[in-house]
C-alpha cells in the first residue's frame, strides 16, 4: 500500500490518505460493539471481584464502629491495620465501578463501607487525643496511640503494659 501511494502525485495521495483514515460505517458499528462488549466483560469482572470482596471483608465489618477484625473469628478485638488494608481494597473497587458509572448501587455501598471503617478508626484515635499532645512532647511506647479496639465500642482493648502499641507501625 505505501509503494502504491509514493508512486500517486501528492494531491491525490493527500487523498487517498485521508480516506484510509476515515472509517465507514461499518467500522463505527463494530467500533461500538467492542466499546459495549467490553463494557460489558469489564462489569462481569467487577462482579466476581465485588462477591469475592462482600464475602471476605464486608461481612466481617463492624456495623457499629465500622472496624475490622484482626481475625475472621473474633468479634471482640478490631484492628486498625487490617481496617486500614480492608478500607483501601474497598475503596478501590468502588473506584472501579465509580469508573464504569455503575448505577447498581453497589459502588455506593462500598464507598458508604470505606469512609465507615475511616471514620471508625478516627473515631477511636479521637477518643485518644489527649495521647497526641503527650506523643508530640515526648516519642516513645507509652504516649503511643493504640491500634487495637473493640468491634462495638471502639474502646481501648489492652492496658498500656499489656500491648506494645506503636501506631508508627501502621
Amino acid at each position: 500500500m505505501a509503494v502504491l501511494l509514493a508512486s500517486l502525485p501528492s494531491a491525490k495521495r493527500t487523498t487517498q490518505i485521508r480516506n484510509l483514515r476515515q472509517g465507514s460505517v461499518i467500522d463505527l458499528d463494530a467500533d461500538t460493539f467492542l466499546k459495549i462488549s467490553n463494557y460489558e466483560d469489564t462489569v462481569k469482572q467487577l462482579d466476581i471481584y465485588y462477591g469475592i470482596v462482600k464475602r471476605q471483608l464486608l461481612r466481617y465489618q463492624s456495623c457499629i464502629t465500622g472496624l475490622f477484625p484482626q481475625i475472621t473469628t473474633d468479634k471482640k478485638v478490631g484492628s486498625v491495620r487490617e481496617s486500614i488494608y480492608c478500607a483501601a481494597a474497598i475503596w478501590s473497587l468502588y473506584q472501579a465501578y465509580r469508573r464504569i458509572d455503575d448505577d447498581r448501587g453497589k459502588s455506593y455501598e462500598l464507598g458508604q463501607s470505606a469512609i465507615k471503617c475511616m471514620r471508625g478508626i478516627l473515631e477511636c484515635w479521637v477518643k485518644q487525643s489527649s495521647r497526641v499532645e503527650l506523643f508530640k512532647r515526648n516519642q516513645c511506647d507509652r504516649f503511643a496511640l493504640h491500634c487495637k479496639f473493640h468491634l462495638e465500642t471502639g474502646d481501648e482493648i489492652y492496658k498500656d503494659a499489656d500491648y506494645h502499641h506503636l501506631q508508627a507501625s501502621i
